[in-house]
């Protein structure tokens, strides 16, 4: 989905015209934004946080020559999905109640009879 979509889709859903649901979109990008970019963090109960992280500068290597390359710190945006967004994407695993299978080998959980293995 673009931004025309969800513009759409968000003007269909809340009964107001195309214009309107862009003015909103654009007004909570852009608080959003300027919270993230002073250091606030920006949680939405249900959805998730928005916040920066600091990342100290470190040492990294061209790929394609070996060489050793400064890379510089910096302060990132980054978003983690809260749980009841985490569980709607999971819908489907979580209806018929389907592990994982990362969070079924570090339960030691592994069997022969849940993956056909002998």
């Amino acid at each position: 989905m673009n931004k025309q979509e969800l513009i759409k889709k968000v003007a269909a859903d809340a009964g107001i015209t195309q214009k309107q649901a862009l003015a909103a979109l654009e007004s909570t990008l852009a608080a959003i934004k300027a919270s993230v970019a002073d250091g606030q963090k920006v949680q939405l109960i249900g959805f998730g946080t928005f916040e920066s992280k600091k990342r100290e500068a470190r040492e990294g290597r061209n790929p394609r020559t070996g060489k050793t390359v400064k890379i510089e710190a910096a302060v990132l945006p980054v978003f983690k999905a809260g749980k009841a967004f985490k569980d709607e994407v999971n819908k489907e695993a979580i209806l018929h109640n389907v592990p994982s299978p990362g969070a079924v080998r570090s339960r030691g959980i592994l069997c022969g009879t849940l993956f056909n293995i002998a």
